[in-house]
C-alpha cells in the first residue's frame, strides 16, 4: 500500500530536473525495510561475477543495497529504505537476540521497520549449526525448524519498545508488528544427504503456511541450474562442489 501510493504520487507531481526538489509533507513515507542474514546476504563473494569489470565493497554488492539503488533509480525518489544489518556468521538464534533486545544494530529510523527480511538460512544449516545441533542432541531438522520459529514468533508478538512508553505513546497508537519475510538461498553443500540440505527450505514452506508468513525461495528458482553446472559463475559463487 505504502509503494503503491507513493508511486501515484511521484506519477502526479513530476520531478522539475532544473529545480532541487524538495519532498513535500504530504508525501506518503518511504516503506522501511530491514535485511537480516549473515555472510551471503552481507555481499562475501558478491564481486566474484563474469561481469565484475570493478570490485565493489561487500555491502554495496550485496542485493539488498542493489535493490535500493534501482527503485531510487526507477522512480527518483525514495519508495523504499532498505538497511542491510547482516553479519557474517549469525544465524536465526543470533536475529532473534537482536529482536529481543531492542532491534539492537538497527539505525534509529529503522527502530520500526515496515518489512523485516530474513535471511540466514545458509548459516541455519552452515556446518556449525549441525555441530550445535549435534551436541544438544537434536535432530538438524528439529534444531533448524525450531530457531525459525523462535525467530518468526519475535517478529510477530514485537512489542512497543520502552522509549515508546517514555515518549508518553500508548500501546493502542504504537508501531504495529512489522509484515516478515522469509527467504531460502541456501543451495548447498553443507550437507551430503539430500533430506539434510532441504531442512530449511522444508521449515520455511511448513512454518510460513502456518504463521501466514511470506516466503521466498532463489534457491528454488535456480537449483537446476546451478546443479547442472557447479562451476558457473552466474548464480552461484564459483566452484563450490569437487566432482
Amino acid at each position: 500500500r505504502f509503494v503503491q501510493e507513493r508511486a501515484v504520487y511521484v506519477a502526479k507531481h513530476p520531478q522539475n530536473p532544473r529545480i532541487r526538489w524538495k519532498e513535500p509533507p504530504d508525501a506518503p513515507p518511504p516503506l522501511k525495510i530491514v535485511v537480516m542474514g549473515g555472510s551471503v546476504t552481507m555481499g562475501v563473494l558478491c564481486n566474484s561475477n563474469p561481469v565484475a569489470e570493478f570490485k565493489p565493497n561487500r555491502r554495496n554488492c550485496a542485493w539488498p543495497n542493489r535493490i535500493d539503488k534501482a527503485m531510487r533509480k526507477l522512480v527518483e525518489m525514495e519508495i523504499l529504505i532498505i538497511e542491510n544489518v547482516s553479519v557474517g556468521g549469525a544465524n536465526s538464534e543470533f536475529g532473534r537476540f537482536l529482536l529481543q533486545f531492542g532491534n539492537a544494530g538497527f539505525s534509529s529510523p529503522m527502530k520500526h521497520p515496515d518489512i523485516i527480511v530474513h535471511a540466514y538460512s545458509t548459516n541455519d544449516v552452515h556446518v556449525n549449526s549441525v555441530t550445535d545441533a549435534a551436541d544438544r542432541g537434536v535432530a538438524l531438522a528439529e534444531f533448524v525448524e525450531g530457531n525459525l520459529q523462535r525467530f518468526i514468533r519475535q517478529v510477530l508478538e514485537e512489542a512497543p519498545s520502552d522509549d515508546d512508553n517514555c515518549a508518553g505513546r500508548s500501546t493502542a497508537t504504537a508501531p504495529a508488528a512489522p509484515m516478515l519475510i522469509v527467504l531460502d538461498d541456501y543451495l548447498g553443500n553443507e550437507q551430503t544427504k539430500l533430506s539434510d540440505t532441504m531442512v530449511f527450505n522444508s521449515a520455511m514452506k511448513r512454518l510460513g503456511v502456518y504463521y501466514d508468513v511470506m516466503t521466498i525461495s532463489y534457491a528454488d528458482a535456480v537449483r537446476d541450474i546451478v546443479y547442472a553446472d557447479t562451476g558457473e559463475l552466474w548464480f552461484s559463487a564459483g566452484p563450490w562442489f569437487e566432482t
